[in-house]
């Protein structure tokens, strides 16, 4: 069992986005305004983030891709950990804590370096609807 995690889901939430090319403390800017996701479809988890990584990959993506292969502003990075806010009816727990990656083929319309909500799916082998993302349960 895990703990009731009361937390209305607001329209907006803060999220790192960058903004253009070059290193992270010249191109990464706080957003107060990115939309949240209020529906979830199924498979679909809402999850607290309370850790992500900035990593190499996010870093020399940040400094070297160019334009046309990336569309700025984005959320960067894939790695993180938090907290199930909104089970939506998969096997997972509200209150659950979950660590999990954004696969890079989603990249960049989903990024972990948002700091209060992300809409993950997790991924499961037999069923090749769920693979936006991975997400697993903290082992115990």
């Amino acid at each position: 069992m895990f703990p009731t995690i009361i937390m209305s889901v607001p329209a907006t939430q803060r999220a790192w986005r960058v903004t253009g090319k070059g290193v992270p403390s010249k191109v990464l800017r706080l957003d107060t305004d990115v939309p949240v996701h209020q529906k979830l479809a199924k498979g679909e988890v809402l999850v607290k983030v309370q850790a992500a990584a900035l990593n190499p990959v996010g870093y020399k993506i940040m400094k070297h891709a160019p334009g046309f292969l990336v569309k700025r502003p984005y959320i960067p990075e894939h790695d993180l950990a938090g907290v199930v806010v909104d089970a939506n009816g998969t096997e997972l727990e509200q209150g659950e804590q979950v660590f999990g990656w954004l696969p890079v083929r989603e990249f960049p319309t989903l990024g972990s370096l948002t700091p209060l909500l992300i809409r993950l799916r997790r991924e499961r082998d037999e069923d090749p609807r769920w693979r936006t993302c991975t997400i697993r349960p903290r082992p115990r």
